[in-house]
């Protein structure tokens, strides 16, 4: 699935999904060492938080070019998610925050 037609998008979205998973490989190293776990999470936990800060800007400016321009014709995922996102009527409610894990 292509997330933005833009190709500086993709490389911005994949170079942060690698860093962000690079720090949770630390972080997780930390937590099997013990009491190291709240060393490791006070190093690299800020860094987690503005990778996946990032990350979500970059989702949430696809989401909105997204919406404004919807195809009528084949129709991807992302297209889909937006329709039962808009959809007052909907059984289950689904949240920017439901998209963008999706997304992930």
């Amino acid at each position: 699935m292509r997330y933005s037609n833009e190709c500086d998008e993709s490389v911005k979205i994949i170079g942060s999904v690698k860093e962000f998973v690079k720090i949770l490989g630390k972080i997780w190293i930390g937590d099997v060492l013990g009491p190291l776990k709240i060393l490791a999470f006070w190093i690299y936990g800020r860094h987690a938080i503005d990778v996946t800060s990032r990350y979500d800007e970059i989702l949430e400016k696809v989401l909105k070019q997204h919406e404004a321009s919807p195809k009528i014709e084949n129709e991807d995922l992302m297209d889909i998610l937006l329709k039962v996102h808009q959809d007052h009527n909907a059984e289950f409610k689904i949240t920017r925050t439901h998209l963008k894990a999706v997304l992930l």
